[in-house]
């Protein structure tokens, strides 16, 4: 393959990165905190069915909850302890949702457990995908559809391309770059691993431009999996939104309302692969995660493996603290996360990175009228009219902005970036979408 760099054809902004706070910083293991609080739904679905009670005792890695048969996953433990409630926590979008509440045994030791599966190398496609469901894999770079599920299309809907996503053009978070330097042979394997598991010709790893160690270390790496190959996009955002993805590499555009695999396309996060790469060949389940804990608002900024559940405040301890206690909180990215008011959110399998913004970095300003500059419109990666959109949301006009192409919105923030009125279109977008979900229910 061509190493020119991709880009996509239309939309986008260029945003200052700040990854230089974190992009050199290799990953670091956070203590173990002594109590874990893990939502029993972390992905897009079904909840599973609750397999734990109250006064249980669990090992790390122990199943505490099945997948339920469709779209679903499974959740393990990830800490050795007792259960000590099931209860409903906040969540990070500032809702409530049931946990299961595990306080460490201390005197365990901290094993990484064994599915105690028969070692076999050549999994079969089959074996593959139901090793990946055991996992309790999901997508990790923040949309959380179960892998399984994602690579059990129709077959009337082969997949010929897999692509591993590490363009992750969100300010701030260097999880994906951190990954593909330290674990580069686990990204391709979990490449080679879901090829074979949809049965695709081709596979490669996207990087961005602007991650110059990251592609050293895939060229260095590509010697070794003559089969897989990488390519360089353009660090222009979003670049890391799967469809924009599949418009720069493979000039393949998916119809309205449409997924990757109308094209041929599967797309998983380069964590994802990496969660693949050790569910097959090592026994591992999903019990926890790399998370970029940066901004100007925290002391030391750092990329972490955390166990998943481990309340945000023990990230922002290990990191000697935020610097003011007027700097914003923000779980996710600066252009797609949700602002949190509460330390006490833990952490999930989409959770990467936690956010922690200056007061000069950030300010909240007043919402004025639209001017109809049509900024909005230019900036949108997916061809539609945020202003004329959201004019129709607010005015409790859904028909009409279905009609507008509201469901191909990807949630990227761009058009509320370049917004001189500073509406917060992000936020009525997506409330439009929700809206819309349920009318439609």
């Amino acid at each position: 393959m061509s190493k020119n760099i991709k880009r996509f054809s239309i939309g986008g902004i260029n945003l200052p990165d700040n990854k230089e706070l974190n992009t050199n910083l290799k990953i670091e293991e956070l203590p173990l905190p002594d109590i874990v609080y893990l939502p029993v739904k972390q992905h897009i679905g079904k909840p599973g069915e609750i397999l734990v009670e109250k006064g249980d005792y669990v090992k790390r890695g122990q199943l505490i909850i099945k997948a339920n048969p469709g779209v679903s996953a499974s959740l393990h433990a990830s800490l050795s302890g007792e259960i000590i409630d099931i209860k409903d926590i906040s969540d990070s979008r500032g809702g409530k949702s049931k946990a299961i509440i595990i306080q460490r045994d201390k005197k365990a030791a901290f094993n990484r457990v064994s599915f105690n599966l028969k070692s076999k190398k050549n999994k079969t496609a089959e074996e593959i995908k139901e090793i990946i469901k055991n996992s309790g894999i999901i997508g990790m770079g923040g949309a959380g559809f179960p892998t399984h599920i994602k690579l059990s299309p129709p077959k009337e809907k082969p997949i010929d391309t897999v692509i591993i996503n590490g363009s992750e053009s969100e300010p701030y978070v260097a999880v994906d770059d951190r990954t593909l330097q330290e674990k580069t042979a686990k990204v391709y394997r979990g490449l080679e691993l879901i090829k074979k598991a949809v049965g695709a010709e081709n596979g490669f790893i996207a990087c961005e431009d602007n991650k110059k160690n990251a592609i050293k270390s895939l060229k260095a790496e590509a010697k070794n999996w003559p089969e897989l190959d990488f390519e360089i996009v353009d660090s222009l955002y979003p670049h890391g939104a799967e469809k924009k993805l599949i418009e720069a590499c493979l000039n393949r555009e998916i119809p309205e309302g449409g997924l990757p695999m109308e094209v041929g396309v599967v797309v998983n996060n380069a964590q994802t692969a990496v969660a693949v790469a050790e569910a097959v060949d090592e026994d591992q389940p999903v019990v926890d995660r790399v998370v970029s804990v940066s901004g100007r608002g925290i002391r030391n900024p750092k990329n972490l493996i955390v166990p998943l559940g481990t309340p945000i405040k023990n990230l922002l301890d290990y990191c000697d603290g935020i610097v003011s206690q007027e700097s914003v909180l923000l779980i996710g990215g600066t252009m797609t996360g949700f602002r949190a008011e509460s330390t006490d959110i833990p952490i999930t399998k989409t959770g990467f990175g936690i956010i922690i913004l200056s007061q000069a970095e950030y300010k909240e300003y007043e919402s004025r009228v639209c001017i109809r500059c049509a900024k909005c419109v230019d900036a949108c990666p997916v061809y539609i009219s945020p202003n004329r959109i959201t004019d129709f949301i607010n005015n409790d006009y859904l028909e009409e902005a279905e009609a507008l192409s509201l469901a191909s919105c990807i949630e990227c923030g761009s058009c509320a970036y370049v917004c001189p009125a500073s509406r917060p279109l992000l936020r009525w977008l997506r409330e439009g979408k929700a809206r819309l979900r349920q009318a439609n229910n």
